[in-house]
């Protein structure tokens, strides 16, 4: 089984977009073409970044941290916010990398968290661009630096909502799952025991009735057979008290 073989399409390919966007982002959030002001006339070709300037008016480019006399208030805000949205934009990007790559990471509760770091790094970004933009001198602007954070900002919204598709289908896969029970023990039944109370607050309907008491019968008559031990015929019963043999039948009349 590969690495990703039972994550989602959506997933897989939100994954490929956040690996794309966050080099793109740190790209811009680290070179220094925020802004660019060049000139012909006056020789001028200075690109400002966040962290760095980069001077080639002289003929030779030049390095060099930012002055501060470009550390406004807003260039100070910009800086936080592009460092919020690098941070998240960097733990969005490996919270996806183990959400497609082990099944026990794909649960619900972590798309989701994967889905608020993308879109708040998002904000902020976007609210620092927007900063940005509103404070740039006439004789400057945008460069490629910035449009390299907006395509990464761009990707990491494209990849939260293809992440929506996983929601879906994790829902519905635990309406349709069978959610265990918990079995309560049975509760043990106490034997009712039988008492003879005649009182009017015995309730007898909550007793079971008394078991009843069979005794042998006395015997009303008794049934004597005789059996004749010098004849093998059994099944001949006399009609007299003690019985007569068969060959004294004859003579049975004078006893009579």
């Amino acid at each position: 089984m590969g690495i990703c073989g039972d994550a989602s399409t959506w997933a897989k390919v939100a994954a490929i977009l956040d690996l794309i966007g966050l080099p793109l982002f740190i790209s811009g959030y680290a070179t220094p073409a925020w802004m660019v002001s060049e000139t012909i006339r006056q020789l001028l070709d200075v690109s400002i970044g966040l962290w760095q300037v980069n001077d080639c008016s002289s003929g030779s480019c030049k390095t060099s941290s930012v002055p501060d006399s470009y550390k406004t208030g807003s260039f100070l805000g910009t800086q936080a916010l592009e460092s919020l949205a690098m941070v998240g934009y960097v733990l969005a990007t490996i919270f996806i990398v183990i959400y497609v790559a082990t099944e026990k990471a794909r649960t619900r509760c972590f798309a989701i968290t994967i889905m608020t770091f993308s879109l708040a790094s998002t904000f902020f970004c976007v609210i620092g661009m927007i900063i940005w933009l509103a404070e740039i001198p006439a004789s400057y602007f945008g460069s490629w630096s910035l449009g390299l954070t907006i395509v990464a900002a761009a990707l990491y919204v494209v990849a939260s909502c293809l992440l929506i598709r996983d929601l879906r289908a994790q829902k519905k896969a635990n309406i349709l799952k069978v959610q265990p029970q918990e079995k309560v023990p049975p509760i043990p039944l106490q034997p009712t025991y039988y008492i003879r109370d005649h009182s009017p607050r015995y309730e007898r309907k909550a007793l079971p009735p008394p078991s009843e008491i069979y005794s042998p019968r006395t015997p009303r008559s008794v049934r004597v057979d005789v059996v004749s031990p010098a004849f093998t015929d059994n099944s001949y019963r006399s009609q007299r008290r003690y019985g007569t043999p068969k060959y004294s039948q004859r003579y049975d009349y004078k006893a009579r």
